[in-house]
């Protein structure tokens, strides 16, 4: 079933009758875009990296299709497509927006009559997202500087009145080269009065779309299945309950499992993991076609009974090779739930162990969400998918290497009819070969001239020096943010910690105490990074990290509450306390500037301040905003890019002043030299 704005309302009361008697619910999303550019996958990734990557991926970029597939117990499929409405501010990918018109998705349909839709956070509490706009921005101007031209900056009320001006949307996107120019960003990317007083009215409308279609999902409690679908799962949090997710393993897998309590399957994953299927093709449609052929093979077919307007638009899956719909969200999911019943009769007693895993492409390892959330455990998210003790890469030395080398895997598979011998390509110049053991690689090897054998964990190892080689010298010019981990007043030195920088140095960083003055272990801090005469990291130019959030929430006879901000739910998955050493009375929905100290692992405000009215978003009147040009064609710099929202100017300065004394504006965070905050 095609699902606009119109029939909405009737589609999900379809929806709800036939969640009593479904079995599970497939989905899968199509999206304004799926990576970031420069940052491809590969095997060198940790599965912490790829967390941190997907959650900015998903924080950029917008759905476009929603596609539902129920599954009864009878195998009755009910297929549905959903156009999600543009919401907010996002990024799309000329490459992503070009892919879906390749397979027919309707751009127009999608602004026109998409179903409006937010997240219960926006819903419960409107002004922590209103008033964060910078650092909800934050991960689309990191994606922009790295895209160089190729993804554009898009308000969804500016998107709306470019379509009712006549904008063809279709058409635009087929007509772009490679980037887009900045005439044609200016249409997407600057409101005006009216637009921003339409996108006002909103919320209501909002609410009353596809929430309450969530809303029937979690209740229905039923399994949900996916295919290649981390990030489909990511971008269904971030629509429906909350934009900015944690970065921590232990929160992300606790909210996964929140608000999927009966489990999420991800049919990639078991292709991975159950060695007879590791040689069938991992393409959605592919994968069904061999899964069906073994089902006939093995025990004759699964009879499916499809409801009258989903076997008319994907009745005949069986019977073409190309249906043209490959792509578009519903007939997906309708292929993820066909799949997925093929495999429940293969490997059933497979399924327990797949419960909240998910494939990670290039990567030997899975995500496993569901042992990261237990209580009191360490956070085991990184699950081996093949026997880690037997993983060979294959260094080719040229293309009649790679021809020789997997001619022969081929061979040796046929010859010893094991499914063991098979490989995945890491890139051009390397083979992954799991499960060869000492004498199967002597075997291997033979007559294979131009490549070299190496074990998979000193490859990586490599690689991984390798990158950070490669990223130490911008990274010379960049600011972290880091705790501090340690303080050793009588040695004179301690040590800093921050994910980023470790990832690039392999290690904490350096403090010495002249750059330590003033500060406590658990303080959060913004920090450059020099190296010493061996190499080492060592923090210099240390300063208190400043942050900007909203009240949460303030109860006066305590004089505590929290803070919402974007920057440090990131980072710590939580709202920031506001203890009750406050000597001001605070109000919920109030902007204030605080830095932040760890403890027990909790974020806790100190240095609590308003933010001046004039400093606040909305506190210019809306007409200031006409006129100003945005420019997000181009690839600017950290100064350019704080345009991106438009409570700032041109230049790329907030203009805002100053809430005490000099203060550097470093993109969403505030740092001063020398703070006279009071004291908390």
């Amino acid at each position: 079933m095609e699902v606009r704005a119109h029939n909405f309302s009737s589609a999900l009361e379809d929806i709800k009758r036939r969640l009593c008697k479904a079995n599970f619910v497939a989905i899968d999303l199509e999206l304004t875009g799926v990576s970031a550019a420069g940052e491809a996958d590969g095997y060198a990734d940790t599965a912490v990296e790829r967390i941190e990557k997907s959650c900015r991926i998903v924080e950029s970029y917008a759905p476009i299709q929603l596609g539902i597939t129920i599954c009864s117990l009878e195998r009755e499929l009910s297929s549905y497509s959903i156009m999600m409405a543009p919401e907010s501010a996002f990024l799309c990918d000329l490459t992503a927006l070009k892919f879906v018109r390749r397979h027919n998705v309707d751009l127009n349909a999608w602004v026109d009559e998409g179903v409006r839709h937010m997240s219960r956070e926006e819903a419960a509490f409107p002004a922590g997202l209103s008033l964060c706009r910078e650092d909800l921005l934050e991960p689309m101007r990191q994606l922009l500087e790295q895209a160089c031209g190729t993804s554009f900056f898009c308000e969804a009320p500016r998107l709306r009145a470019a379509r009712q001006r006549g904008l063809d949307l279709n058409t635009w996107v087929e007509a772009q080269g490679e980037t887009v120019g900045k005439d044609d960003l200016r249409r997407f990317s600057r409101l005006s009065s009216g637009d921003a007083a339409t996108a006002c009215q909103d919320p209501e409308r909002r609410q009353a779309g596809l929430p309450r279609l969530w809303e029937v999902l979690r209740s229905a409690r039923r399994p949900f299945v996916v295919h290649c679908g981390f990030l489909d799962v990511l971008f269904i949090l971030a629509a429906f309950e909350r934009r900015v997710l944690p970065r921590d393993p232990t929160r992300l897998a606790q909210l996964v499992q929140e608000c999927f309590p009966d489990g999420i399957y991800d049919t990639a994953y078991l292709h991975e993991f159950v060695s007879a299927f590791r040689l069938w093709p991992l393409g959605l449609h592919d994968f069904v076609r061999r899964a069906r052929v073994n089902q006939l093979k093995h025990g004759g077919d699964l009879h499916f009974h499809l409801e009258e307007l989903t076997a008319d638009r994907y009745g005949n899956v069986f019977h073409t090779e190309d249906d043209g719909l490959t792509h578009e969200a519903g007939y997906d999911s309708f292929l993820t739930a066909v799949l997925f019943s093929y495999l429940q009769e293969f490997c059933y007693k497979s399924l327990r162990h797949s419960l909240y895993r998910f494939y990670l492409h290039k990567s030997t390892d899975s995500l496993c969400l569901g042992c990261a959330s237990t209580v009191g455990a360490p956070p085991e998210i990184a699950c081996k998918v093949f026997d880690s003790t037997r993983l060979i890469v294959a260094e080719l030395k040229d293309a009649d290497a790679k021809d020789n080398t997997t001619k022969r895997i081929s061979e040796a598979r046929q010859l010893q009819n094991e499914s063991t011998f098979f490989y995945r390509k890491m890139d051009d110049s390397f083979l992954l070969i799991p499960g060869c053991a000492q004498a199967k690689l002597v075997q291997l090897s033979a007559l294979l001239p131009g490549v070299t054998w190496i074990d998979f964990y000193s490859w990586q190892e490599q690689a991984r020096c390798q990158r950070s080689a490669r990223e130490r010298e911008p990274a010379a010019a960049r600011t972290f943010t880091g705790v501090i981990k340690s303080i050793f007043v009588d040695r004179g030195f301690g040590f800093i910690h921050c994910p980023e920088s470790t990832r690039i140095y392999a290690r904490d960083v350096f403090l010495h105490q002249a750059q330590a003055a003033g500060l406590q272990e658990g303080q959060v801090v913004s920090f450059a990074v020099a190296l010493n005469g061996k190499s080492q990291p060592q923090a210099r130019e240390v300063k208190e990290r400043w942050f900007t959030g909203v009240v949460r929430s303030w109860f006066p006879t305590t004089h505590s509450g929290s803070i919402s901000c974007p920057s440090t739910f990131r980072m710590y998955g939580s709202d920031v306390h506001l203890p009750s050493l406050q000597t001001n009375d605070f109000q919920v929905g109030e902007q204030v500037v605080f830095s932040v100290v760890l403890r027990s692992g909790q974020p806790m405000a100190r240095r609590v301040t308003r933010r001046p009215l004039a400093a606040q978003p909305g506190a210019r009147s809306q007409e200031a905003h006409e006129g100003q040009e945005h420019d997000f064609g181009r690839a600017p710099g950290v100064a350019g890019l704080l345009a991106l929202s438009t409570d700032m100017l041109v230049a790329g300065k907030l203009a805002v002043p100053a809430p005490v004394g000099p203060v550097r504006v470093d993109c969403v965070s505030w740092t001063t030299c020398a703070p006279t905050l009071p004291n908390v």
